[in-house]
């Protein structure tokens, strides 16, 4: 009798595991789908002043890589 609570725990156990579909655990088919991150894709002019007054200007690209799941900086 003291273990028929153990069996009825294990037996909710396999049933929810079996239950939930199955995802893969090392995440190589997760798309990063993010409003926010697709609005900073593409062209920057970035102009920066300096302590004495000059400016500096560059481009910087932004884009998705390693299948859409990190921003590149470039």
């Amino acid at each position: 009798m003291k273990r028929f609570p153990l069996f009825i725990a294990l037996l909710l156990l396999v049933v929810t595991m079996s239950a939930q579909s199955p995802t893969p655990s090392d995440g190589r088919d997760v798309k990063v789908e993010d409003p926010l991150l697709d609005k900073l894709v593409g062209n920057w002019r970035v102009i920066r002043q300096s302590g004495d007054g000059r400016d500096a200007g560059a481009t910087v690209r932004v884009g998705w890589v390693l299948r859409h799941r990190f921003l590149e900086l470039h």
